[in-house]
């Protein structure tokens, strides 16, 4: 009977013990990052009674708590106000420093409820620090040096401090990556005034309609009235609107005895700007075979002009393109840069850079490319490069990649410029280097990187958060303050970043895993092993007595 009495005992000290784990799992209901406990118990040594039965005799002594873990199932992600909180889907713990004497002591946690103190270091409620990786000014640009067999950065694991970080030095653009379709139909909606290279078998009309030339349409030209014509014929006598423009200065020289150079080009016009005295009598019509649309444009040039007066033809077209880029220079300055295509061949086209700056020079800044048939660029065409002079400054190369692709050189036919009978339009365009700027805000992302924002319009990663794996989580030692410390029955910890354990949710807060229902349940489930233990204290108590009471 007083063996009953311990035996009561132990299960009243077991009761308590899980009642308190309970109790702390409630007061911890709402504490970021908190992973319930729970407790198992066991039984105590067992005494023979009996040595005769056929099964073992005995007798149990109580029990007792076998351990108390923690269940690391995912808590609710809930939404914070904080632009520096995060959680963690999935495994993994966030890695912080010790403080004052355990400043070589690396702590764990699933509270990512994360802020900057006035030195810039990223810590938590508590101060301790949180672990990752620093970016470095590699190329002129903050980044994270990483190893490309494992994606794991190279660098060391230090606390993750943005002081370092509030400027961003001007780096240089050396490329600038395009992609745009130069159309090569019959009808466009985008051109320019055609100039003296422009072959006519390309020329457009004010409405965006190809002319279509064909060898031997020719018109006749007259200078006096129509006494006498020159007949000029497309093919034989002129290929391109500069040739034309020649031939009828020639005939215009020979008729009146004025310079030929009265005859010229403007704005994609032919313009007769007579130069003499007299007047002169112009008639242009059709000869033997002529498009009628450009019949129509040549004959705008029929009529008596005096000295001193000018006519003209209607205007001609040429297909085109701009491409409206920009680049920075070496002192972070942005300047914008036009490279206007022009179609020259049937697969060739011809591109121009300029600049709004008079005093730079640009060099290198025209050319031509050449397209296969099909409209996809020739695998021998190389990506151009301009050379751009500032007034007193230093030249500074830029590679124009008509390829879009990582080096400029060939890659897919469609991913650069490509020459399809649809409207031209620039689909994509970008230009690395940068103005200078200052750290406006700072965002995490999904990557784990920590994310400086500039003034400048570019986000470039400042740090990258520390995940830690272990192999076995229940095994951690818990240290208060959310923070959990390593065993030997936990393993070490293998260090990754987010995606190769578990994934940073920026934004968000993990809650507590404790549910109040299972909680009420246990506790009631405590009462009961405590009342039912007790009664058997107080039930041995009475058998003692009455025991005693027999010797009286």
């Amino acid at each position: 009977m007083i063996g009953a009495l311990y035996t009561a005992e132990n299960g009243l000290f077991s009761q308590n013990a899980a009642l308190d784990t309970v109790s702390n799992n409630l007061s911890n209901l709402n504490t970021i990052g908190f992973k319930r406990n729970s407790v198992t118990f066991q039984d105590l040594l067992y005494q023979q009674i009996n040595d005769d039965s056929i099964n073992p005799s005995q007798a149990g002594t109580g029990s007792s708590i076998a351990s108390t873990s923690a269940d690391f199932s995912q808590g609710t992600l809930v939404n914070s106000s904080n632009t520096t909180s995060m959680a963690i889907s999935g495994d993994g713990m966030f890695v912080l420093k010790g403080q004052n004497g355990e400043a070589n002591k690396l702590y764990y946690s699933r509270a990512g409820d994360f802020s900057f103190d006035g030195s810039g270091n990223l810590v938590n409620p508590n101060g301790n620090m949180v672990m990752g990786w620093q970016s470095a000014l590699i190329n002129g640009s903050y980044d994270i040096a990483v190893d490309p067999k494992t994606g794991l950065p190279t660098g060391k694991l230090s606390p993750i401090n943005t002081s370092g970080f509030q400027t961003l030095p001007a780096v240089a653009t050396t490329e600038i990556k395009m992609s745009a379709n130069l159309n090569s139909g019959d009808s466009v909606t985008e051109k320019s005034s055609a100039a003296a290279g422009d072959n006519l078998s390309l020329i457009f009309d004010d409405n965006g309609n190809k002319i279509p030339m064909t060898a031997g349409d020719n018109l006749k030209v007259s200078f006096d009235g129509g006494t006498s014509y020159t007949t000029l014929a497309y093919k034989t006598d002129f290929s391109t609107l500069g040739d034309l423009s020649n031939k009828i200065g020639a005939a215009y020289a020979a008729a009146t005895g004025n310079p030929a150079k009265d005859v010229s080009i403007k704005d994609g016009n032919i313009v007769v700007n007579s130069s003499g005295t007299k007047n002169v009598q112009i008639s242009v019509i059709p000869g033997s075979q002529l498009e009628p649309k450009f019949d129509t444009i040549m004959e705008n040039l029929s009529g008596t002009i005096a000295g001193g007066q000018s006519v003209s033809t209607q205007p001609f077209y040429a297909a085109a393109h701009t491409v409206h880029a920009y680049f920075y220079d070496t002192s972070g300055n942005k300047h914008s840069l036009d490279i206007n295509f022009r179609h020259k061949t049937n697969a060739v086209w011809s591109w121009q850079a300029k600049i709004n700056d008079a005093t730079a020079a640009l060099g290198g800044n025209s050319g031509t490319i050449d397209f296969n048939m099909n409209g996809t660029m020739s695998d021998k065409t190389v990506s151009p490069k301009i050379t751009y002079t500032p007034s007193g400054g230093q030249a500074q190369s830029i590679t124009l990649n008509i390829w879009n692709t990582d080096n400029g050189a060939s890659g897919s036919l469609t991913s650069g410029l490509t020459s399809f009978a649809i409207n031209s339009n620039t689909n994509s365009l970008s230009a690395d280097g940068n103005g200078a700027g200052t750290l406006n805000s700072i965002q995490p992302d999904a990557k784990g990187n920590i994310n400086g924002i500039y003034s400048n319009g570019k986000t470039v990663p400042l740090a990258k958060i520390a995940i830690a794996a272990f192999s076995n989580y229940p095994g951690l030692s818990k240290d208060g303050n959310s923070l959990y410390s390593q065993t030997d029955n936990s393993g070490t910890p293998n260090i990754g970043i987010s995606g190769t354990v578990g994934v940073v949710i920026p934004g968000k807060l993990e809650q507590s895993n404790v549910d109040l229902s299972t909680e009420l349940i246990d506790m009631l489930t405590s009462q009961r092993g405590f009342q039912a233990d007790s009664k058997s204290i107080t039930t041995a108590d009475s058998m003692i007595q009455t025991a005693i009471q027999l010797k009286r």
